[in-house]
């Protein structure tokens, strides 16, 4: 059996589940003094996909390393680290994952990456050619377990009873808990919403691709954005933006959107001359992209002025947002804004 200083095992764990600690336990063997467990998608907002911070898979992590896995980790140096998304750079993710690992580990020490390549979404496993790899085989129950599957269940309110044989007591009873909260029943709300609005045409021969459009307008810093007044997103901040409409091209689309939902005090003629050329009409096609489903939105950027008084332009609310604000670039908020909506003004700056 070869064995490494550090062994490395990357996953949302979104929740812990026992498919989870078997990765843990073998890693653990595997590895001669470090064992990193690095959390995924700690940025961005809460939905029935990610609904749990990183401090509470943190603490469930912890949790159950001290409880279960004592006799594995107790030579070890064991830490549980987040590591943000880079929506549309997988090298800037992949740079930063290397970064955490080395200040670990050091340059010279000996790496091994741990986990079960089971889909699509172990594809980061190839990302790593420098390390060694150590691959699972599950030999128990714990093979059937996904993370899905558990959040479906509990958004569905079904009985909980099921999670007692996929998922550690310290998962159990995290959930539970979280089953109380005032956030638990606001997501649930979202995917009561998105599952009715995915039923809608799950008769369709083909699973539809929508095409949205959004405006990016900034001033002096700052960046437009709405605060959504319905799921999904209910209550984050977005781009003014939506869906194309059957007669019109996305760049009508991007400045229809803009002027229904931001009423910005500016002519659309001049919205239109402020279009920025080098950066209109990016699209952004992550797969994932949207709860909705598949969806591509094509992004704008708008270059408008301070009016006469130096003030940002006035705006207000209408259609579907709930609320209008210039919002300063360094106080954009990753947790509280739609969808990949932060690493399109990043993209579009």
């Amino acid at each position: 059996m070869k064995r490494y200083d550090t062994v490395v095992f990357i996953g949302r764990f979104q929740p812990l589940h026992n498919g989870h600690i078997e990765v843990m336990k073998e890693g653990m063997v595997h590895a001669t003094k470090n064992f990193i467990v690095l959390v995924g998608s700690i940025n961005g907002p809460r939905t029935f996909k990610n609904p749990f911070t990183f401090e509470q898979r943190k603490g469930v992590i912890e949790s159950v390393l001290k409880n279960k896995l004592a006799d594995f980790s107790r030579e070890l140096n064991v830490q549980v680290v987040g590591v943000p998304d880079s929506k549309y750079n997988n090298d800037a993710w992949i740079e930063n994952v290397q970064r955490i690992i080395s200040g670990v580990n050091g340059k010279d020490g000996s790496v091994a990456i741990v986990g079960y390549d089971k889909d699509e979404s172990s594809a980061y496993l190839n990302w790593f050619p420098q390390w060694g790899e150590v691959k699972v085989e599950y030999n128990t129950d714990a093979a059937v377990v996904d993370a899905t599957t558990v959040r479906n269940i509990l958004f569905e309110g079904l009985n909980p009873g099921f999670f007692r044989g996929v998922l550690p007591n310290e998962s159990f009873k995290f959930l539970e808990e979280f089953k109380g909260t005032d956030e638990y029943a606001r997501i649930r709300d979202e995917y009561e919403v998105v599952k009715a609005y995915k039923k809608s045409w799950e008769a369709a021969p083909y699973a539809p691709t929508f095409v949205c459009a959004d405006a990016v307008v900034v001033c002096a810093g700052h960046v437009l954005m709405i605060k959504r007044g319905a799921h999904p997103g209910k209550g984050q901040w977005a781009l003014p933006g939506g869906f194309l409409n059957q007669n019109e091209t996305v760049l009508d689309c991007a400045v229809r959107e803009l002027i229904e939902e931001t009423g910005i005090d500016i002519p659309e003629k001049v919205l239109r001359g402020s279009i920025d050329l080098e950066k209109g009409g990016v699209v952004f096609d992550a797969p994932n992209r949207s709860l909705r489903g598949r969806t591509l939105t094509h992004a704008f950027r708008f270059n408008v002025q301070l009016d006469p008084k130096g003030r940002l332009p006035r705006t207000k609310a209408g259609d579907d947002a709930s609320d209008t604000k210039w919002i300063a670039f360094g106080d954009l908020d990753e947790n509280n804004t739609y969808e990949d909506h932060p690493a399109i003004i990043s993209k579009m700056r």
